[in-house]
């Protein structure tokens, strides 16, 4: 299922598994419950400013364009 906004306020990043060009990141929410973000195509990941408990402050995708423009 494709969602439009991740249900990710104040979740927790737990990790990701790359293959290829698929990455699945996985997220835990303050409630216990998890979510699970598939990306396809994936060229390059950028991640950075983790903060105290890995909290999820952005999370976007950009088409076409490098990490960092």
């Amino acid at each position: 299922m494709m969602v439009e906004e991740l249900p990710l306020h104040d979740a927790t990043f737990d990790g990701l598994v790359m293959q290829g060009k698929n990455c699945r990141m996985f997220f835990s929410r303050s409630d216990g419950s998890g979510c699970e973000v598939l990306l396809n195509g994936v060229d390059a990941l950028q991640m950075d400013d983790f903060r105290e408990g890995n909290i999820v402050v952005y999370f976007g995708t950009t088409t076409r364009q490098h990490p960092g423009d």
